[in-house]
């Protein structure tokens, strides 16, 4: 089973919000966080603490789409139209949580994602520091999902082996 397929698999066991509509879009997602070694898992969890995947999402300081970037800051210069694009949104929210987890916080999640959050700022917001904490636990519960995900994946792939039945999914 793949790891698209598996975060898929958790995204609905947990009941994320608007997650047929995060399953659709996985694939994508897995290819980005790859790209940018983010772990897809914390991609997931910005995604739904920035937009509940809702990707016509713009906030009143104009950040626009699934991972709400803000236009000015993109380069090339993307417009929020651009953005609400989920491809586009997903693709360049993580190329800036990959810059700010490596270049500003040296490899470190949480102080990166007080950055994605608020900037060069996060030492000294409060709120900043507190969504990345709610980012790091979703995507603790999304991790701790897909290895029961997996592990039941396991179990039933040996249990089909064991009793010489056809996989339904072939």
């Amino acid at each position: 089973m793949s790891i698209a397929s598996l975060l898929c698999s958790s995204v609905l066991a947990l009941a994320m919000p608007r997650s047929e509509y995060a399953c659709r879009h996985m694939d994508t997602l897995v290819k980005e966080a790859t790209a940018n070694d983010i772990e897809p898992e914390i991609l997931i969890a910005l995604i739904h603490e920035e937009s509940r995947w809702k990707p016509w999402a713009e906030s009143k300081a104009g950040a626009c789409g699934l991972t709400q970037v803000l236009p000015r800051y993109t380069k090339p210069r993307k417009k929020c139209k651009d953005l609400k694009k989920p491809r586009v949104s997903i693709s360049v929210g993580a190329l800036a949580l990959n810059y700010w987890v490596y270049e500003y916080a040296d490899g470190d999640y949480l102080t990166g994602l007080c950055g994605y959050n608020g900037g060069y700022n996060c030492p000294t917001l409060l709120s900043s520091k507190a969504y990345a904490r709610r980012i790091m636990r979703m995507a603790k519960r999304l991790t701790a999902e897909v290895e029961s995900q997996r592990a039941y994946h396991i179990l039933m792939e040996s249990l089909r082996l064991q009793f010489n039945v056809s996989s339904p999914t072939k």
